[in-house]
């Protein structure tokens, strides 16, 4: 199927509300960025940011997509009317040439799955179909959040990776949550928040695990023929980034631009189960902020260190070696189908180097995560992400003292390639 094609059929089969901008794109655009609102005190500081930002060679479209759920509809109507005016006055008083903003009238959300994952892929959604406008498959889109603030370069730097001979599909975006003007309280809180995402992916990539790779909803970019071929974003409530951005690392199309271009917010937040928000707002309520145990991580490092051997294992030798590294880990893996799993890339693999590699996205982010789920119940608990960051500079023979602070701590991870 040609990638145009690809393009017409995910918009007509999955797109799940109809155009929602009139005005047709301008045939230079190459580059179309998504900013969700709900309930945003001020996302014209966002745009504001996004306007000072160096200029690029081809033009830029932004598009906000006000939402709210049916079952607040009373109390968040009148505010998104609101904000809807605020905003079209702010953009016919503040052109630039190259760089469009668009602000759809607030969209009252009747699914049941109402979140920032169906707010993302009703602005996405938009973008393909502006890209299939215009037969540009090549499109990319960004996604934003308006609570975020970027560098200058933003948009310079993501045209500059999606010209490279070897690009992905999808890329991450550097970032650091911005810690000026928070009280002592919300200042740790984030200091540990953000110590704890950089710990976690260091600690993959200490082991090898080929899918590390930090992942915020605010920072990431996709071609539009790519994300229609995936299947477009999911609609969850939370975590929509993750399951997203996971499905290219596991085909070995996700990258990541390493600079900082992306200064999110750390506000307090209760809109979703897990993430910023909601972490900063646990932290607020416990005073601490626990991450995943490395000894856990590194005994999932021993298994993927071992999965090539498995191609001339029998199933026997196979949970002898899965006991071996832990019991706990050999009966999660076991329970989730590991040894099946191991069969069907014998039988559909040739060579060593393709079952391990096959095998290997089996073993992708969300079993990683999972697994670490379970080994709670095994000895191994989470614990306070200082101790644990400490932990891993050590073994990675970084020269740590027990009394450094957080912040330190922190300053070294964001260090670290």
């Amino acid at each position: 199927m040609s990638e145009n094609k690809i393009m017409s059929s995910y918009l007509e089969k999955r797109a799940l509300y109809p155009r929602l901008i009139d005005i047709s794109p301008l045939e230079d655009v190459s580059m179309i960025l998504i900013i969700p609102c709900y309930h945003e005190e001020n996302p014209i500081l966002a745009l504001e940011s996004l306007m000072k930002t160096t200029s690029i060679s081809s033009s830029i479209e932004i598009i906000l997509i006000l939402n709210y759920p049916y079952k607040y509809a009373k109390l968040e109507r009148d505010f998104h009317i609101k904000q809807h005016h605020e905003i079209l006055n702010w953009i016919d008083n503040n052109k630039r040439e190259k760089i469009s903003i668009h602000c759809p009238s607030p969209i009252e959300l009747e699914s049941n799955h109402t979140g920032v994952g169906l707010a993302r892929k009703i602005g996405m959604d938009e973008a393909a179909r502006r890209y299939n406008f215009l037969n540009k498959t090549d499109g990319i889109i960004i996604n934003f959040d308006a609570d975020c603030l970027c560098h200058q370069d933003y948009f310079m730097e993501i045209e500059k990776y999606f010209k490279l001979e070897k690009s992905k599909s999808c890329i991450g975006i550097g970032f650091v949550h911005v810690i000026d003007e928070l009280n002592i309280n919300e200042s740790k809180a984030i200091i540990d928040y953000e110590l704890h995402l950089r710990y976690y992916i260091q600690a993959q990539k200490q082991i090898n695990y080929p899918f590390a790779f930090h992942i915020l909803g605010s920072c990431f970019a996709v071609r539009a023929v790519s994300y229609c071929e995936q299947g477009g974003m999911n609609q969850r409530q939370a975590g929509e980034d993750f399951y997203f951005m996971h499905k290219f690392s596991v085909i070995n199309e996700l990258d990541e631009i390493k600079k900082v271009l992306v200064y999110p917010s750390a506000r307090v937040s209760d809109r979703v189960p897990f993430g910023t928000g909601k972490a900063i707002s646990q932290y607020l309520e416990t005073g601490f902020q626990k991450t995943y145990a490395l000894d856990s991580i590194l005994l999932f490092g021993q298994l993927i260190k071992c999965i090539g051997s498995f191609y001339t294992y029998t199933e026997a030798e196979i949970i002898t070696q899965l006991n071996h590294i832990h019991p706990g880990l050999a009966h999660y893996f076991i329970s989730e189908g590991f040894l099946t799993e191991i069969k069907l890339c014998k039988k559909n693999c040739k060579h060593t180097n393709s079952f391990h590699k096959r095998l290997l996205r089996w073993l992708n982010p969300f079993r990683l995560m999972k697994y670490l789920h379970e080994m709670r119940e095994h000895g191994f608990s989470d614990q306070e992400v200082s101790i644990e960051a400490r932990k891993l500079l050590t073994l990675m023979n970084e020269d740590v003292t027990s009394d450094s602070s957080n912040l330190s701590l922190l300053k070294r991870y964001r260090g670290m390639i």
